[in-house]
């Protein structure tokens, strides 16, 4: 029950620990972040890059250190203050903790809070959880939803059911920029929730409707990873269906998910998806969760 009392790390004087350096940079290797000219740079030569953004001036020297750390591993990193100013509305892009967690916070500090009627049902069916947490202004399918501030046109795209059953794209349209939410990522292999409604067949959409949507210097904004245009979903989208397919071949030949697992039928990928073969929670790697639910879906005929 008792465990040893935990004792933050002792630095040289330096504020640095040489070996948890070594650990972030072993781990960062792993999940294909290498070092080249002194910069992380990932398979597709894109520098890992991490800004900070303040609005207390006091912040700064609180970050200094972490911004030390992070550019002794090589990862490129900086610090801008924002506006102090009250965040006005807050935006739900799916149900997911990492997307939500933050509701009630912001909706007491007096945020409104949007999301898909969906994303709120869901979240409403938690209990014993703050009720303040849940989007006071919802919508469906259809057109999208749009505001105006600041001289900028926001446009809540909503997505028939892909990574969740509540998706929304937001779209910034004259700063020429989508934040896609998680239905596309690049690092780990795709993740389509199907116990909060998502569907492959909807991720699928998703992916061709923001191709339609976004233009040639459209920068793309995923939940998980880095920056990207719309010709970086292509091999994405492809990468999907080849799976699909051969996912469906060996359903064709009655084979069962253990005999799929084994078949490592994302093998041709796995070197180009970072994060791939890390633990995904209880699915075991990133890889055997998207095989796992792919094979869920064609079974179920989704």
């Amino acid at each position: 029950m008792f465990e040893e009392a935990y004792k933050p790390p002792v630095s040289d004087g330096t504020g640095q620990d040489r070996k948890l350096l070594r650990d972030a940079g072993r781990l960062l290797g792993e999940a294909g972040w290498h070092v080249k000219d002194g910069k992380r740079v990932n398979a597709n030569g894109e520098v890992f890059e991490i800004e900070f953004l303040i609005a207390d001036p006091a912040m700064e020297r609180i970050l200094s250190g972490f911004v030390k750390n992070l550019q002794a591993i090589g990862v490129q990193t900086t610090i801008r203050r924002i506006d102090p100013g009250p965040i006005r509305f807050l935006v739900n892009t799916h149900v997911h903790p990492d997307h939500t967690a933050g509701n009630a916070t912001f909706a007491k500090a007096g945020a409104v809070l949007l999301a898909r009627e969906e994303l709120r049902e869901g979240l409403a069916r938690q209990t014993a959880a703050d009720p303040a947490r849940l989007p006071v202004i919802t919508y469906g399918m259809g057109d999208p939803v749009k505001f105006r501030m600041n001289g900028e046109v926001v446009e809540l795209i909503p997505v028939r059911a892909a990574h969740t059953g509540g998706d929304t794209m937001i779209r910034f349209v004259n700063a020429d920029a989508i934040m896609v939410g998680d239905f596309y990522r690049n690092f780990g292999y795709p993740f389509i929730d199907t116990n909060n409604g998502g569907s492959l067949k909807g991720a699928l959409e998703a992916l061709e409707l923001t191709m339609k949507i976004a233009g040639p210097n459209t920068r793309l904004i995923p939940g998980h990873g880095t920056f990207i245009n719309r010709t970086e979903i292509v091999p994405y989208r492809d990468m999907i269906l080849a799976v699909q397919a051969k996912v469906q071949q060996l359903i064709g030949q009655g084979k069962t998910l253990p005999e799929v697992l084994a078949a490592k039928v994302t093998s041709p990928y796995d070197a180009k998806v970072p994060g791939g073969l890390l633990p995904a929670g209880n699915a075991g790697t990133s890889a055997d969760r998207f095989v796992s639910m792919v094979y869920a879906q064609l079974k179920d005929g989704h």
